[in-house]
């Protein structure tokens, strides 16, 4: 190739690009596909980070999932889901969680899913992993089960405030907590530490608190994060 036989000889950092032509599920979330049927080639950015290998346990509307390596090396985790009645190649629905020993997993009423994960580091998205099907162990009320249930923020995008609710059942967790809010690189830019009143609490997020972005938000409860959820702050 042109690039390692001629570029990289003057650059300091060599660049190397891997060209994946096959249509196969592992490390990608079918977006390629479009791309490639208009003729195109996927490259793989040499910044990514290689694909994790994890395991997975079911528990009641949700699964955990744990890593074979260390996770303290990767900025946060890109959970893709593909639902088995949606006779989907794409993933239904992809969410974002900081990194951490153990992510806990919400998949709803579904009965069965196929999971995959990919590591963020540094701004950039590694590979999938081979998808591992999760099948429930049965179906149960989504909050309850953790103690909080947490609600997409609205209005969202927003510009002078966004409010954030959260349902609490205090019979099955903590009522305290850190609001964490995320950049797209996974530094922490807002906290705010909250005490949960049975029912229906409401977190409100100031203009003066945020800068325009995208952004991920959590909650923190005894060293356990929340699945995040995505904000867009705009002026």
């Amino acid at each position: 190739m042109i690039q390692e036989d001629v570029v990289n000889q003057y650059m300091e950092v060599p660049l190397f690009i891997n060209i994946m032509a096959s249509e196969d599920r592992s490390g990608r979330s079918g977006d390629h596909i479009p791309f490639r049927r208009n003729g195109s080639v996927l490259a793989s950015l040499a910044n990514s980070p290689d694909p994790v290998t994890c395991s997975y346990t079911s528990r009641q509307a949700g699964i955990i999932i744990r890593f074979d390596q260390d996770f303290n090396q990767y900025d946060g985790f890109l959970v893709g889901i593909r639902y088995n009645k949606s006779h989907s190649h794409k993933f239904d629905e992809v969410k974002y969680f900081a990194s951490a020993e153990e992510l806990s997993v919400d998949l709803g009423e579904r009965d069965r899913f196929y999971v995959s994960v990919s590591p963020v580091k540094d701004g950039y998205r590694g590979q999938f992993s081979e998808e591992f099907m999760v099948n429930l162990l049965s179906v149960s009320t989504l909050g309850y089960a953790s103690g909080v249930n947490i609600q997409p923020n609205a209005p969202n995008p927003w510009s002078d405030h966004t409010s954030i609710r959260i349902e609490h059942f205090p019979e099955a967790g903590s009522n305290t907590g850190e609001l964490i809010v995320q950049d797209l690189t996974g530094r922490i830019v807002w906290t705010k530490d909250i005490v949960l009143n049975p029912g229906e609490n409401e977190i409100t997020v100031a203009e003066k608190d945020l800068h325009a972005g995208v952004y991920f938000y959590s909650l923190r409860q005894d060293n356990q994060r929340s699945e995040s959820y995505k904000m867009v702050k705009i002026k």
